[in-house]
């Protein structure tokens, strides 16, 4: 507040100093911030002077030096008007000119830029300077409205060349909402009235960038908008819109140049062409899901795309780096090297600090990519009919059943009148009788005696209703015994004990949150060196953070079984989810065209149309046919489907022969043991 009150004290000293040039300046400078300014948002005023501390102002002051004196005054002017906050900045900062300053987050909307200096070249370094200052600020906004007024005590030989120069000079900020005020070469002397002849004394001048294939982001020429003259207190002579729409929604076939590197199916591959009547080749791009909705969307702004040669050493993306240098497309884009950048780049705050980005077109999923579970071996499909539990109860109820029948039977012969067999009173015996009702087989012989009929009619019904069920698992089963336990977590893989890979994109995002990722994992950045995805497939050993849409294009044509199944599966949990942008330089005058495009081509569903034809042409390539099978479709049991039978039925062979055997070893010597006992008693 202190610059304020010193202005306030000394602006009616400072005006007596003004010349009729200098005070034509403030009026004119005033009449289009009233007339052009949005009284909404805050008005930054930037002086030519270098203001070090209060002291330094003060001897400015006392030194009755008037050569800023016009600075003092416009901003007293523009101060009194009292329709919008204003800020002063000078080449060392800003500052405050009203307590009623925006916060910080809002975007400053108009600029007044007062440059003094001896000539051209000081003034425009001038310029240069306090633009440089001004983007220093976190409200900075260069697509605000600004206007630039060259104050040097030497005439420019051409207005038209002196407003080209300093409009240039501002593109580096990729400013284009411009109007330089130029002095008219006849300077006015300090007798002229508003009574004389209306003389001009300024001539505004702007640019309208992309309008012409002779004129598209270079400045080459300059347009005049309007004149001030001396009529009056000052006025313009046309009136005209100093602010009129720059680029409209036709480039003009203006090629617009763009950085990206090859990417599989974002991008696809590079092209080198012959440039026509020379022998340089330039690089293209024909494939890739998001190079055709750029081109879409460029088309519609009727331009084209020119690319440069990919990033060099590998650097892919890029990165802003501590000491204040970029790499990759970053570097590209920040050094003004392209106007567009893209390769399935994800939205980050930490290039935002250096780029700006259309709206989000695609968001895609990166989630863990695992081994899909293994078939349960087909030779597992009876032990899966029942549960541990219900196996150890069929158990128990064979051994009770024989107990207890064993039991009945025994106690009919010392009670009852009729004798129960004695398959029924031997426990081997029994157990055949009681097993072979399990398997659905005769018995030997039925029981006699009422005690054990009944109970061996109880367990037929039990063992009849045991079997139904157990027969009709069986099938099932035998179809299709189920896959084993999926992988569904990180904690899982984990667990597992396998490696794990990821991409080097996922850097940035991860950070050190998580970095048992990055310190762990394995680095795959083509994923085929080394090969992530085969390790994947093939071997069982390996989990990858990557792309859905990337695996999906892959899955689509290769990593299949013979049935056209995917050999890579997806865990449940999405890791993170990324917003594909293009990126930008910091305040491109495209930007707001690029998202009105983008916006009408979501919302009609082309960039879906364009991912689908992608995944059906990679089917189409592929020439596999995934076989689902209805429900109630039948089935023939072969050799395979019957493997747990099979063990079963060799299993109880190798008993029964073993039986058989012992039998026949025991009968041996049976007859030898009479043999020697027939010898003995005949001596």
């Amino acid at each position: 507040m202190f610059l304020v009150s010193l202005l306030s004290s000394c602006v009616l000293v400072n005006a007596d100093f003004l010349s009729v040039e200098e005070r034509h300046l403030v009026t004119c400078l005033r009449n289009i911030s009233v007339r052009h300014f949005n009284p909404k948002f805050t008005v930054v005023i930037s002086l030519s002077r270098y203001t070090h501390s209060r002291s330094d102002y003060r001897s400015f002051i006392s030194t009755n030096n008037t050569e800023f004196a016009t600075e003092d005054v416009l901003a007293e002017e523009i101060h009194n008007v009292q329709m919008w906050p204003i800020i002063t900045s000078s080449l060392l900062g800003i500052s405050d000119k009203k307590s009623t300053r925006k916060p910080v987050y809002d975007k400053y909307q108009s600029y007044v830029i007062m440059a003094y200096g001896r000539g051209a070249d000081d003034v425009l370094e001038r310029i240069k300077g306090q633009i440089q200052t001004l983007s220093y600020d976190p409200s900075w906004n260069p697509r605000a409205r600004f206007i630039v007024a060259p104050i040097t005590k030497q005439d420019a030989q051409s207005t038209t060349r002196w407003a080209q120069k300093i409009i240039s000079s501002l593109w580096q900020w990729k400013i284009i909402n411009v109007v330089a005020l130029i002095r008219v070469p006849q300077p006015l002397a300090k007798n002229v009235t508003s009574t004389s002849h209306p003389v001009p004394v300024f001539e505004l001048y702007t640019w309208f960038p992309y309008d012409s294939p002779d004129q598209c982001s270079t400045v080459q020429d300059v347009v005049l908008l309007d004149r001030w003259n001396t009529e009056g207190q000052g006025s313009f002579i046309m009136n005209a819109n100093l602010f009129p729409i720059k680029i409209k929604n036709n480039l003009h076939t203006c090629p617009i140049i763009a950085t990206t590197f090859p990417l599989s199916i974002a991008i696809g591959n590079a092209t080198e062409i012959n440039i026509e009547k020379g022998t340089d080749t330039r690089i293209t791009y024909t494939e890739g899901w998001e190079l055709k909705f750029l081109k879409i969307i460029v088309e519609g702004l009727n331009s084209s795309i020119l690319y440069i040669r990919p990033p060099p050493n590998n650097e892919k993306w890029g990165d802003l780096l501590d000491n204040g240098s970029s790499t990759g497309l970053t570097g590209d884009l920040v050094h003004n090297r392209a106007d567009i950048g893209f390769a399935a780049w994800p939205l980050h705050p930490r290039t935002l600090k250096a780029l700006d980005a259309t709206k989000t077109y695609f968001r895609d999923e990166w989630i863990w990519w695992v081994p899909c579970a293994k078939k349960i071996p087909r030779w597992k499909s009876i032990s899966m009919v029942f549960s541990t539990g219900t196996w150890t109860a069929g158990i128990f109820s064979v051994v009770f059943s024989l107990l207890v029948m064993v039991f009945l039977a025994k106690g009919e012969q010392r009670t009852g009148i009729l004798q129960e067999r004695q398959v029924y009173k031997r426990l081997p015996s029994c157990l055949s009788s009681v097993w072979a009702v399990l398997l659905g087989v005769s018995v030997f012989a039925m029981p006699r005696t009422s005690s054990v009929r009944v109970f061996f009619a109880s367990w037929v019904c039990y063992c009849l209703a045991i079997t139904t069920v157990f027969d009709t698992f069986l099938i099932t089963y035998l179809i299709d015994p189920g896959l084993q336990h999926q992988i569904n977590s990180f904690e899982e893989i984990i667990a597992s004990g396998n490696e794990f890979g990821y991409h080097t994109s996922i850097g940035a995002i991860v950070g050190e949150s998580d970095n048992i990722i990055m310190k762990q994992g394995i680095v795959c950045d083509n994923y085929d060196i080394p090969p992530c995805v085969d390790w994947v497939a093939y071997h069982n050993n390996f989990s990858l953070l990557s792309s859905m849409t990337f695996m999906d294009y892959m899955l689509t044509r290769w990593y299949l079984d013979e049935n056209g199944k995917p050999l890579i599966c997806q865990a449940s949990d999405t890791f993170y989810g990324a917003n594909y942008v293009t990126y930008m330089q910091k305040g491109s005058p495209l930007l707001n065209h690029f998202n009105r495009v983008i916006t009408h081509h979501i919302e009609d569903g082309i960039l879906g149309h364009i991912l689908k034809q992608g995944m059906d042409l990679q089917r189409i390539q592929a020439a596999a046919r995934a076989r689902d099978v209805p429900s109630g479709e039948y089935h023939s049991l072969s050799l395979g489907h019957l493997q747990g039978a099979f063990l079963i039925y060799i299993g109880g062979l190798t008993l029964s022969c073993t039986a058989f055997a012992g039998e026949l070893l025991h009968r041996q010597f049976s007859i030898r043991k009479d043999k020697q006992a027939t010898a003995r008693h005949s001596t």
